[in-house]
Formats: structure tokens, sequence, C-alpha cells
């Protein structure tokens, strides 16, 4: 009899374990927990066909990360903070930047704003290179400032 106690409980703890993560996992989610995926901490690699252009950030401190990506003539960017991978959306559609020095967007996503504000540095074969500031702002009046760093890159298919 003891031998097949020994045998089941490896069984039973399984059993066990499994019960007890599926009770977690039916936990409530907050509205921003229901709006995210999980993701890693960078977006995948982003592709624009011959003609597009697009924003393309990137965290500033080391490891690097891809961060934000916003294609011209879109309303939505993609955004990764931390762990929480989302679209922000814009007003309106992200305009033709080749010819700005900098400028600011706006965007909604659920309940916060977000504002990008850039500046460019410099000019690149296919693009400009850029600095910027994304700022959160909850609707409880809490701010948090990511300084970004990228380029904003055309797709001249050649």
């Amino acid at each position: 009899m003891k031998g097949r106690f020994v045998k089941i409980l490896p069984v039973l703890a399984l059993l066990v374990t499994l019960v007890g993560c599926n009770t977690l996992s039916g936990a409530q989610k907050t509205p921003d927990e229901q709006n995210t995926v999980a993701a890693p901490d960078h977006l995948p690699p982003q592709t624009l066909k011959k003609g597009e252009c697009a924003l393309f950030l990137f965290t500033t401190e080391a490891p690097k990360r891809f961060v934000f990506f916003h294609k011209q003539g879109d309303v939505r960017a993609k955004f990764i903070d931390g762990q929480r991978a989302f679209e922000l959306q814009a007003g309106t559609p992200l305009d033709d930047l080749s010819l700005m020095e900098t400028f600011e967007i706006e965007y909604i996503e659920n309940k916060n704003r977000y504002f990008l504000s850039a500046a460019f540095t410099e000019a690149l074969e296919e693009g400009r290179r850029l600095r910027a500031t994304l700022k959160q702002r909850k609707p409880d009046g809490w701010e948090k400032i990511t300084p970004l760093a990228g380029v904003y890159a055309c797709e001249t298919g050649e």
C-alpha cells in the first residue's frame, strides 16, 4: 500500500499545481490589463514597403530596446512599456516629418495620454536621426517621462 501511495504522490502534486494555476488565472483583470498582450521587452522587427516612412524609437539606456513604432499616414503607434505592449492612438495620421526640425504628437490609450516630442539631430542616407521624450500622463495626474532616441526612416527600395 505504501509503495502505491509513493507512486501516486507526484501525480497528485501535479494536479494540485494545475488546479491552483487555473484558479489564479481566472482573476479579474483591470481595463489596462484587458487591452494588453504579453510581450517581450521590445517590439519585433518592422518592415516598410517601398516609399513608406516611419518612426523607429529605442530606449536610451543600455541595452537599447526597440519600444516605439509609428508608420507615416497611420493614426496608430505600437509601444512597449516594460512588459506591456499596446497601441497608442493619435488624433491625426503621422505627417511627413522629412522637412521638420521638431515635432510633437499626442496619443491616447484607455484613459492615459501620451505626448511625444522630438528634435532631429542628424541627416542619414535614408532618413534622419532624432532624440525624443515620451511623457505619459495618467488620469490621477501621475506622469512618467521616457527618454528615447531613434530614426525617421524611409524605404527607398533601391
